[in-house]
């Protein structure tokens, strides 16, 4: 008992105790907010709770709801379901409304995220404390605060390192149960976030040939004459240079050759070409070598029980993604050589943690400056982190393989993050990286957003900090352990975390006591990971986690093709979403009141909400007009009407 306890329950206690102050003031209104600064995703995750424990009470399929986008539904195999977070809390806390059981379980996830990171550095140091700074240094890093204002599918980190350490084992040991372990939680990782599902995949794929083989990088000198096209590379990229210089200070130019007009405003393309001079001209300058020695371990056992368990934990997915596929609905980003998703930029790297109270709001204020995302562009890893870092790579680097190991994967993973286009304080320098040839990948360019490969950074990191607590003298002082805890906490901890209200009015306690039927929250909104058209449907979402009635739009990470169809090509639905809030009159595609009840009957209209706030006087006149004879309930910001006679329609096709 006393081992368990020093190892385990002593661990668990402390991040749990971090969880809290982490999301503080959560704690205290665990039923009615959400951690966030305004509702968006934070909504969305609310409903993936409320979703999962429907299709749980009801039989339903998880993966599949007819609640969003009625009356056609919608596949949820491509959107950020977290399914298996969801599962938990629905078995865990059921007895809870929507919001209290997610939040609830949110705090056991930021804890998951230290106790999971412990459990990594304990396996590879067998040192407490270091392991209690790795599970600090992980789930309290920056990343986590950022993406903890809504995106609660990447706030649930814990699986990660729980991979790692069994893959490790599972390797080293030649173990047959660590190989499927590894494989399930793979697989688990799937039902909780593709990009950290993807993320994993490749970070297997490093560590097999880092661990069963051995790579040497040979450098020699040319001993011979360069080459004299060598030279003119070296022109090339001064000339780049100094033309995207002139770009940059001018606003650029438009020529005309061979009767086609070139506008030539942005210095990139130039400087892509410099780039590309300077790399050639470094691999005239010296010869580069990867020697290779024979494989020191098998890896054939591990791979192929692992690869089993997880191709069988995720059987349910592939077979939905098969059948997306086979419908044409499978939604993936398309590759834009330019204007794809930005990366973390160098900047972030060195600017301090965004969300803290002493210096957040000038940091905040500079990402404003320099138009870098402070949710998706975080770089920061933390001073003392990063410090503790430095001095075990310095020290150990060349004699211990398990920090070239983390310093692999860490360096890895921030490329990864640093997108297609290496960014300086906001500036495209031009310098093209991996990740634009990983946007041609099918799997792996579902993972558009590439800032959020930091959480493997992060994870190198905590894990280099734990290596340095065991290792270096100078940390084995109490002293040095407080003055560490000390700045920890000043630099990584957030306090207090923003809070927003997620009661529904009373309006949708009342529609929940009527009879089922489909709602059409006006105005109408549909959103997914590309853009949102119309309104925002997330207040919409989080009112139906209380009344409970199908709605019409919604949000989903990926809309397929068939569904945003159906909404766009049909004009009643059409004018109602593109509608401007300042409109004076209807637009043309607008219809009679006539035709409106028409279309929305046969659609399987219920109960229109009509948000007399958001909603332009010319839109508010023309439902009025149509159905104000049938009011239901009403407050200061919202009408319901309801639809009387409705009659059983068909279920309309794609085409209306």
């Amino acid at each position: 008992m006393t081992i368990f306890s020093k190892r385990y329950l002593f661990p668990a206690i402390v991040f749990l105790s971090i969880a809290i102050v982490q999301s503080f003031p959560l704690v205290f209104h665990l039923s009615t907010s959400l951690p966030g600064s305004g509702i968006g995703d934070n909504a969305n995750a609310v409903w993936n709770f409320w979703w999962m424990r429907h299709a749980l009470t009801n039989g339903a399929n998880p993966l599949f709801t007819d609640y969003l986008f009625a009356p056609l539904g919608i596949d949820l195999t491509l959107n950020s379901h977290t399914a298996l977070p969801a599962f938990i809390g629905a078995l865990a806390f059921g007895q809870f409304g929507p919001i209290a059981a997610h939040n609830l379980t949110l705090l056991l996830t930021l804890a998951a995220n230290g106790l999971a990171a412990y459990a990594l550095a304990f396996s590879r140091t067998g040192h407490l404390r270091a392991s209690i700074v790795a599970g600090v240094v992980f789930a309290c890093s920056p990343y986590v605060a950022a993406h903890l204002q809504g995106h609660f599918n990447l706030v649930s980190a814990w699986t990660i390192p729980l991979v790692v350490m069994a893959a490790l084992n599972a390797l080293t040991r030649q173990s047959t149960s660590w190989a499927l372990l590894t494989g399930a939680l793979l697989g688990a990782t799937a039902y909780t976030d593709y990009y950290y599902c993807t993320y994993l995949v490749v970070f297997l794929v490093v560590l097999a040939l880092i661990t069963t083989h051995s790579f040497t990088l040979v450098r020699a000198r040319q001993t011979s004459r360069w080459p004299r096209w060598s030279t003119a590379l070296l022109w090339i990229a001064g000339i780049a240079a100094a033309v995207a210089i002139a770009i940059a200070s001018t606003g650029g130019t438009t020529l005309v050759l061979y009767g086609q007009r070139v506008s030539i405003t942005s210095p990139t393309n130039i400087l892509t070409v410099g780039w590309l001079a300077i790399v050639l001209w470094a691999l005239a300058r010296w010869r580069l070598a990867v020697q290779r020695t024979e494989q020191a371990s098998p890896l054939l056992r591990p791979a192929v029980f692992g690869g089993a368990a997880f191709l069988v934990t995720v059987l349910p997915l592939a077979w939905c993604v098969y059948r997306l596929i086979a419908a044409g609905d499978y939604v993936a980003p398309e590759h834009q050589w330019k204007s794809g998703a930005a990366g973390v930029d160098v900047l972030s790297l060195v600017l301090p943690n965004p969300m803290n109270p002493l210096w957040g709001d000038l940091v905040h204020r500079l990402y404003a400056r320099l138009a870098l995302n402070p949710i998706e562009g975080v770089g920061w890893l933390g001073l003392a982190p990063l410090v503790l870092a430095a001095l075990i790579v310095k020290r150990t680097f060349r004699s211990d393989r398990e920090v070239r190991l983390w310093c692999a994967i860490g360096g890895v993973f921030l490329v990864w993050a640093l997108g297609p286009w290496l960014h300086i304080a906001g500036v495209n320098t031009g310098l093209v990286l991996p990740q634009n040839l990983l946007s041609f990948v099918p799997i792996i360019s579902n993972a558009r957003i590439p800032g959020r490969a930091m959480v493997m950074v992060s994870l190198a990191v905590a894990m280099l900090c734990a290596k340095a607590v065991t290792d270096l003298p100078s940390m084995r002082s109490p002293r040095a352990l407080v003055a560490l805890g000390f700045s920890l906490a000043l630099d990584l901890m957030v306090f207090p975390y923003p809070t927003v209200s997620a009661e529904s009015p009373a309006i949708y306690q009342r529609l929940a006591t009527r009879e089922r039927g489909t709602v059409l929250e006006l105005p109408l909104g549909l959103r997914d990971g590309f853009g949102a058209i119309g309104s925002s449907p997330d207040t919409a979402m989080l009112a139906q986690t209380v009344h409970e009635h199908p709605i019409m739009g919604g949000f989903v990470a990926r809309l397929p093709p068939s569904v945003k169809a159906f909404y766009l090509d049909n004009p009643i639905l059409r004018s109602l979403m593109d509608l401007p809030a300042d409109a004076r009159e209807l637009p043309a595609t607008n219809r009679s009141p006539e035709e409106l009840v028409r279309e929305l009957r046969r659609l399987g209209v219920n109960y229109v909400v009509l948000d007399t706030r958001r909603a332009s006087a010319a839109l508010h006149t023309y439902v009025t007009n149509a159905i104000g004879g049938h009011v239901l309930d009403k407050d200061d910001q919202r009408v319901v009407f309801t639809l009387d006679e409705v009659s059983p329609v068909e279920r309309p096709s794609a085409t209306p």
